[in-house]
């Protein structure tokens, strides 16, 4: 008895979380780099509106434009080292 194999499609369009959090620092050289978690999305904006909109460019490029609806929080992490 020979059965088929069945094989998923290596063209299946990547399913978006509702929600895509991203981890932003301030960039050594100026302006902001902000890193998807989870998801190997990374872009760059030389100030916050910029960044803003780097980040639903990246989004959309990632994930393609569907229709659904997705959210994407900024979280802004800032390293500082103070003296004690």
């Amino acid at each position: 008895m020979h059965r088929e194999l069945q094989l998923a499609s290596v063209e299946e369009p990547v399913e978006a979380p509702v929600e895509i959090i991203f981890e932003v620092t301030e960039a050594p050289e100026g302006g902001f780099d902000a890193r998807a978690l989870g998801h190997s999305i990374f872009t760059q904006g030389e100030d916050w509106a910029d960044l803003k909109a780097m980040v639903r460019d990246a989004v959309l490029c990632h994930f393609g434009d569907g229709a659904e609806q997705r959210i994407v929080r900024l979280h802004f992490v800032r390293d500082e080292a103070i003296a004690v």
